[in-house]
């Protein structure tokens, strides 16, 4: 029960730091007009994002949880308060970084394989290895086929019944199904 308890409190306390951190972030861009100077509204927004992670560490809460509610309460909140050209900055500077990231993440999985004590014993489980990438795969594929089948299906089903798309609809109030 104790163990519980800690995890609510560190889950509590890392979402609410994080929701105060992007809650913040656009109250201080609403109301000091960084527009006219776009390389320091870019950067304010760049480091609100990180600032809560140090905090988080800082005061013995979760700081990955904490991170993820303050990108995900200043995409709400403090992105609006953005130009329109420092907006899509920070979305193409967080993609990038997200993609680099993500390369290294998987470069660093990838190169350690080799350092396995496994590989320096010449007993590595081939066969284990080749159904876990099989199982993988499969798993992919029961996952990635239906969900693309029900978004595709999805698309047809709105791409009949929207009216904008209907050359001889003009009011939307009298647009009818061309069926």
């Amino acid at each position: 029960m104790e163990l519980l308890g800690e995890f609510m409190l560190k889950f509590i306390g890392s979402y609410l730091l994080g929701l105060a951190s992007g809650m913040l972030s656009a109250f201080i861009l609403k109301t000091n007009d960084l527009r006219k100077h776009r390389m320091l509204e870019l950067s304010f927004y760049l480091l609100v994002m990180y600032w809560p992670f140090f905090v988080a560490e800082a005061i013995g809460l979760n700081a990955i949880v904490t991170i993820l509610f303050t990108g995900m309460s200043a995409r709400h909140y403090a992105s609006k308060n953005l130009s329109v050209e420092s907006g899509e900055s920070s979305k193409l500077l967080f993609r990038v970084v997200s993609h680099v990231c993500e390369a290294v993440i998987f470069l660093q999985i990838g190169l350690s394989l080799f350092g396995l004590q496994i590989l320096q014993r010449r007993a590595f489980p081939w066969r284990f290895t080749a159904w876990t990438f099989l199982a993988c795969l499969i798993g992919r594929g029961c996952s990635i086929f239906p969900v693309t089948f029900l978004i595709n299906l999805r698309l047809k089903i709105r791409e009949k019944f929207d009216c904008r798309r209907l050359s001889s609809c003009f009011d939307l109030s009298n647009c009818q199904d061309a069926d």
